[in-house]
């Protein structure tokens, strides 16, 4: 009988080593991972500003995060909605960012970097500031929209900045015209 659960005992411990080599490594995401994402997505945050609503796992030490969208969620907090570029690396979550003072253009924490598209045209005056409501006129060959925006970056007359739609919160590259109008094309 011992010889049979020795036998059986051997079984199991060889069959949990193969178990273990075949599943795939589990890396923890870090807040400095994720911070660093959404500041290159164009809002400063530091890692410590980074909340994780549950611990994220991905693949591979170094996964390529990028963030899906941005919500204010009120009491100087943002829902940033990440995933990884590679869907096989890590399934998507959110965060949870504290600012000093969400929606102000003076809050150091706030401040929102240009996309590497934006354009900056000599020294002009900054005319839209980032969370200002503004009108984006999109036009096509025989199309004219009008829709209410948030902006999500600081422009002067000229530039190109990040917008988002008041209405389904979709992203727009937009021309600035002054502080509350902006041009796009369909």
């Amino acid at each position: 009988m011992t010889r049979f659960v020795n036998g059986l005992t051997c079984v199991f411990v060889a069959s949990a080593a193969l178990l273990a080599a075949a599943a795939p490594a589990h890396h923890p995401i870090s807040a400095d991972q994720i911070s660093s994402a959404i500041s290159d997505a164009g809002m400063a945050v530091a890692p410590e500003q980074v909340t994780l609503l549950t611990r994220v796992w991905a693949t591979t030490d170094t996964p390529r995060l990028k963030v899906r969208s941005i919500e204010n969620s009120g009491n100087h907090t943002a829902i940033v909605r990440m995933e990884c570029e590679s869907p096989e690396q890590c399934l998507p979550f959110f965060v949870k960012t504290q600012m000093d003072h969400v929606g102000s253009t003076t809050a150091p924490s706030m401040t929102v970097r240009a996309s590497p598209g934006a354009t900056r045209v000599g020294s002009k005056p900054i005319v839209m500031r980032s969370g200002s409501q503004a009108v984006l006129s999109l036009e096509g060959d025989r199309v004219h929209i009008r829709i209410p925006v948030v902006s999500i970056q600081e422009g002067s007359p000229g530039d190109k900045i990040r917008v988002r739609a008041c209405s389904n919160r979709q992203l727009y590259v937009a021309e600035v015209i002054d502080a509350t109008s902006l041009k796009g094309r369909l």
